[in-house]
């Protein structure tokens, strides 16, 4: 398996992958899973990787996801790193301003998908690495 980075490491700290069967939190995400990427279209869990952090950035209007800085998500202008300060993020249906402010945290996970690149996380995409 050859696994392709883009542009850095890239991590979900905490946040719901949109699933074929709905919402799974990252940390319960397994190989096999299916979900699904920005672009709509299903893509396999092929690895869900734990490691540590050492803090992330937690979106204002959607606290529930946090991403490690430098971690690429779709934004109204395309993908972007991640970084503290306000953006314009491309959601399912419309773009909305949020904010994104630092916090403490101590483990975020890797994802590696089957295809796709970027994955829904509380609607928003996040840009994960594929085989």
């Amino acid at each position: 398996m050859m696994v392709v980075k883009k542009r850095g490491e890239t991590m979900i700290i905490k946040g719901n992958v949109q699933t074929m069967k709905g919402p799974v939190s990252i940390a319960s995400l397994m190989e096999g899973d299916m979900v699904i990427t920005a672009k709509r279209i299903p893509a396999k869990v092929v690895c869900v990787t734990k490691k540590k952090v050492r803090n992330g950035l937690q979106f204002k209007q959607n606290p529930s996801l946090v991403v490690k800085e430098g971690t690429a998500i779709l934004t109204a202008y395309g993908m972007k790193e991640a970084k503290a300060g306000t953006v314009m993020m491309h959601k399912t249906s419309s773009n909305v301003p949020d904010e994104l402010v630092k916090i403490s945290a101590t483990e975020g996970y890797e994802l590696v998908l089957s295809s796709g690149d970027t994955v829904l996380v509380n609607g928003y995409g996040v840009e994960v690495q594929h085989d």
